[in-house]
């Protein structure tokens, strides 16, 4: 059987393969997956904190110690896990104003910009944010509230930030590959 990219033969116990095929779409499809529960978890973690401290202060007429804290870097947590997925979907706010008057052909360039201004968003983002890790790494400050070290949480914001990064980059391929596909091109 002819060997293609994105196929995996994966033996069996009676020496006969099965072949699976991974494509860049699936992955695509499963890294947007991933990073939208882990960005709902995050989002109804914090609402859950927020609802937790309005019961108890309902009732005991207190609030939850470092409620607040905890409820901002679990909701902004949530957001930067939704950048890799507004990336990678190209699913960030867009108005139909010229593309609907354009043609195919500028459509399609349009759509590689707009990919390209956001891998390039999101790379600035990425290095300025490692840059600050990087600074902080080792020091010894800590959040007010619960006393955890800011350069653990600078290095999961740099990972959040890398996988917006990696998301980005799947939207650009994407665009690329989109007209290559509609038009029987192989650019590889």
């Amino acid at each position: 059987m002819k060997r293609c990219p994105g196929r995996v033969r994966l033996p069996r116990q009676n020496n006969k393969s099965v072949e699976v095929v991974v494509s860049s779409k699936t992955l695509s499809h499963r890294f947007a997956q991933v990073m939208l529960i882990s960005a709902s978890s995050c989002f109804l973690i914090g609402a859950g904190i927020t609802l937790l401290d309005v019961f108890v202060r309902a009732l005991f007429h207190s609030h939850v110690d470092a409620s607040i804290e905890l409820t901002t870097l679990f909701i902004g947590l949530g957001a930067l896990l939704s950048m890799p997925v507004t990336f990678s979907r190209k699913g960030h706010i867009t108005a139909k104003l010229l593309s609907e008057f354009l043609p195919a052909k500028v459509g399609y360039w349009l759509a590689v910009f707009g990919a390209g201004v956001s891998l390039l968003f999101s790379l600035i983002l990425l290095i300025a944010e490692y840059l600050t890790a990087y600074e902080k790494f080792g020091s010894p400050e800590t959040t007010p509230d619960t006393g955890m070290p800011v350069s653990i949480l600078l290095i999961i914001i740099t990972i959040t930030l890398f996988m917006a990064f990696c998301g980005a980059v799947i939207a650009l391929v994407n665009s690329i590959t989109h007209r290559a596909a509609d038009e029987g091109v192989n650019h590889g």
